[in-house]
Formats: C-alpha cells, sequence, structure tokens
C-alpha cells in the first residue's frame, strides 16, 4: 500500500490558510512562521524546493488573477491544510471558503486527519461556546489544534519555539507517511469488492435458488405421501365397509334354502287344504238343493241325525287334512317346525280335539298373540343355536348371538317370520324382500361394543315388528 508522501513524490504540497491582515500588520511574521514550517518539514520529509512547498496565496496568486478559481486550484493540488486561527481568519469569506475546498479535499483524498489548525490569537467564540454558529470555528473545535499564543511574542529561533515547531512538522509527516489506498488503488479495491459482492450475491441467489428447489421438492414429497396415505386410507374404508355389508356366504345359501324350503312347505299346504275345501263346499252344495227344493227334510230326526253326520265327516276330514301337513305334530323329515300363521291380532282359538281311539291325544301347539310364529318347543330342551352355524361364522356380532339365549332365540323367531313372508312373494316383491333383508344384516353387523347385545337385540325387535306387518299385509 502507498502513502501520501510516496504517491506525491514528484510534486507534494501544502496549504497555507491565513489572514493577509493579520501578516501585514505583524511585518509578514505569518509568513516567516509559513517558511519556517516548510524548511522543517523538508527537512522530515526528504524534500526540496523542487518537489515539496506550502502553498500561500500571497506568494501564489499574481495579481489581477481570480483569487478563487486559484484557490480552488490549490486546494486540489494539496495534501494538507495548515489554516492559521485569529478572530480575523474566523470572520474572513476567503478563509471558509478555503476551509470547505479542502474539507471536499480532504474526503476526495478518503482521510479525516489532514488539518493541523494553530490557535494563534484568542478567538472569545471558541471560548464562549458561540463557535457552532460559525462555520471555519466549529470545524477547528472539532480537530486538535496547536495552542501558539504564548509562543507568539517570541522568536522563531527560540529554542522552545523550534522544539514546538520540530514537533508539529512531525506530526504532518507521520500523516504523509502514514498507509493510504491511492486513487488507483482505492479503484482496484472498490472494483474488487464490487466482484466480491456481486460473486456473494450470486453465491446467495445461488443458495436461495437450491433451497427453493429443496423446499419444493420436500412439499412435493410431503404432498405425495400424504396422498398415497389418503388413497390406502380410503381403500382400507372401502374394504371395511364392502366386508361390512357382504353378508356371509354361509347365510345366503341358508336363507335361499329356507325360502325354497318354505315355497315348498306352502304349496302342500295349500294341496292338502283342497279336499277339506271340497267337502265343505259339496255339502254347501247339497243343503243348498235341499232346501231350494222347499222340504224341511232337517225338521225331522233322520234330517237332523244327517246333518250331524255331515258335520262330523267333515271335521274329521279336516282334521286328518292337518294331521297330513304336520299341523299337529313336527314332520321327522324336517329340520325346524312348519311357520305357524297367527290370526294377525286376535287370540288364536284353540284347535279340536279328536279322539284317537286309544292313542294318547297330541296336544294343539299353542301361538302366541304377538304377531309372530312360535315353534313348539319340548320343555325342559337345552338352548337352541340361532338360525345359522355358529362354528363357521366368526363375526364378533354373530359371536354375540350364538353366546346369548335370548338373542338366538330371537334370531329363529326372525328367520321363521321372514321365510313366511318371503314364502308368499313372487317376483321383483320376493327380490326387494331379499335385498332389504341383506341391508338389514350390514346394519346389524354395525353393533360393537360397549352396548353390542342390547343393539342387537333392539335390531331384531325392530326388524321383526316390520316383518310381521308386511305379514299381515
Amino acid at each position: 500500500m502507498s502513502s501520501l508522501a510516496k504517491y506525491y513524490s514528484s510534486n507534494l504540497v501544502g496549504f497555507f490558510s491565513y489572514s493577509r491582515e493579520d501578516d501585514v500588520d505583524f511585518d509578514e511574521v505569518l509568513s516567516k512562521f509559513r517558511n519556517a514550517i516548510q524548511v522543517e518539514l523538508s527537512a522530515q520529509l526528504g524534500r526540496n524546493r523542487d518537489n515539496f512547498r506550502i502553498w500561500q496565496d500571497r506568494f501564489a496568486i499574481p495579481h489581477g488573477a481570480l483569487w478563487q478559481k486559484q484557490i480552488t486550484d490549490g486546494v486540489k493540488q494539496s495534501t494538507f491544510f495548515i489554516p492559521i486561527i485569529t478572530p480575523r481568519m474566523a470572520n474572513s469569506p476567503h478563509c471558509a471558503f478555503e476551509f470547505e475546498s479542502f474539507l471536499a479535499r480532504e474526503k476526495e483524498l478518503d482521510r479525516d486527519d489532514l488539518i493541523f489548525p494553530i490557535l494563534y490569537i484568542s478567538v472569545p467564540e471558541l471560548e464562549d461556546g458561540t463557535w457552532k454558529q460559525n462555520s471555519v470555528l466549529k470545524i477547528v473545535n472539532d480537530r486538535q489544534y496547536l495552542d501558539w499564543r504564548d509562543y507568539r511574542p517570541r522568536e522563531l529561533s527560540d529554542p522552545d519555539i523550534r522544539k514546538e515547531l520540530i514537533q508539529f512538522c512531525r506530526n504532518i509527516s507521520n500523516a504523509l507517511r502514514k498507509p493510504w489506498g491511492s486513487p488507483e488503488e482505492r479503484q482496484q479495491r472498490q472494483e474488487a469488492e464490487a466482484v466480491g459482492i456481486a460473486a456473494e450475491e450470486e453465491r446467495r441467489k445461488r443458495m436461495q435458488i437450491e433451497a427453493e428447489r429443496v423446499a419444493e421438492e420436500e412439499r412435493q414429497r410431503r404432498d405425495a405421501a400424504a396422498g398415497a396415505a389418503e388413497e390406502e386410507r380410503k381403500k382400507m374404508t372401502e374394504a371395511q365397509a364392502f366386508e361390512t355389508a357382504r353378508p356371509t356366504e354361509d347365510e345366503r345359501q341358508r336363507r335361499a334354502a329356507e325360502a325354497s324350503r318354505v315355497a315348498e312347505e306352502t304349496q302342500r299346504s295349500k294341496v292338502a287344504e283342497a279336499p277339506i275345501f271340497a267337502v265343505a263346499a259339496a255339502s254347501k252344495q247339497n243343503t243348498d238343493q235341499k232346501l231350494s227344493s222347499g222340504a224341511s227334510w232337517w225338521q225331522t230326526l233322520p234330517g237332523r241325525l244327517i246333518a250331524v253326520g255331515a258335520l262330523l265327516a267333515s271335521i274329521t276330514g279336516l282334521i286328518l287334512a292337518l294331521n297330513q301337513v304336520g299341523f299337529f305334530t313336527s314332520s321327522p323329515n324336517t329340520n325346524r317346525p312348519l311357520p305357524q300363521v297367527a290370526d294377525r291380532g286376535s287370540p288364536q282359538a284353540p284347535a279340536p280335539q279328536v279322539a284317537d281311539h286309544g292313542s294318547p291325544q297330541a296336544p294343539a301347539p299353542q301361538v302366541a298373540d304377538h304377531g309372530l310364529p312360535q315353534a313348539p318347543a319340548p320343555q325342559a330342551a337345552p338352548v337352541q343355536a340361532p338360525s345359522f352355524d355358529c362354528k363357521t361364522n366368526r363375526r364378533p356380532v354373530e359371536q354375540a348371538i350364538c353366546g346369548d339365549a335370548e338373542l338366538s332365540s330371537k334370531d329363529r323367531a326372525l328367520n321363521n317370520l321372514y321365510s313366511q313372508v318371503l314364502g308368499g312373494l313372487s317376483g321383483q316383491a320376493r327380490t326387494d324382500l331379499i335385498q332389504a333383508e341383506n341391508i338389514w344384516m350390514t346394519q346389524r353387523n354395525q353393533c360393537r361394543d360397549p352396548g353390542m347385545v342390547a343393539c342387537i337385540a333392539q335390531s331384531y325387535d325392530v326388524h321383526i315388528r316390520e316383518l310381521q306387518a308386511a305379514a299381515r299385509h
């Protein structure tokens, strides 16, 4: 790195600012003071009159020249500034102009230590605090100045004066030798700094772009993972819903077989009932014919005997027909009793008792008045299983039904009622009932703990009432 002394090796210039009136009135003592500073400083810097001088307007500005331009040119050449502070100098517009011009020069040189004030005569404003209102004194107050007021009456050849002068010049010499970046070096440094700043900005932008890319990839990864998880959740939910809604294969087969059995038994019942209705119709026809003849044969004793015999014959034929279709006893070839049809809300009338000629009479089945057919069960028999196979059905709801006697009973009752209603339907009505039954089983299978048993019981009760209503219509 260079210095001001080296950079301006061919022409080093300082600027001496003073009031010319002070110099003239005191027998040019300030000009002599400037000359003494120049001699001492030239010696310390190793310069001569060809490459070093201290600019003074008395010698630098020729007569008739524009003093302001000359001062501006002198300041532009200078590397340090020595103002001689006196009241006249502080109030001089020319001196204020010189001060302001060199402040701009000092800033141009990128320095703040090239002004070396000398307080030559006391200035009241520096002591009473009003210096802030004077542009020259404000600068002087901000800088370290040399107080020469006590030395002013003495000769410059005085040893004490020489000692102070030497130290003053040493301060200037040190400032000029201080490492300093020349305009070219500053330009290079600024260009390098600009390149560094641009490189740093480019690096910052690349890092920002990379960070944004990584953040975007992470966001896409998270979105993809969330989407996959949501898709998997939907699939699992759909699979669970399908599994819950799908009736078991065994239950479908069981209900289909039961519906077929009920249809066959219903058909057989209709065939068995035909003779009964034929006998009754013949008896009625015979009676109508006799009534139409106008004879009152039934009023005679033979007529009455014949009428009673016909009635007994009709009743006997009816009992034999009902016994044939298993009305009084269970068929050994069926797994469960034929569905018994209630009286749709009226108490069940007891069946007529017919003597069996020495054989024990089987009691007629008693049907509860719940609108639901009840299968006769032997007394003190073990609790029967539900209508489905408990060994192959493992759903929680089915396990609960298998383990509860009341739920098993409700399931059997519902199965019988369902078979009865299904046997009396055909076509679309039959298909609708099967679909409705599958929907009900799906809803029943939704019951869960706690409260599973109560939930299942309520589901059966509601559905039984629905089927009872369908049976009545």
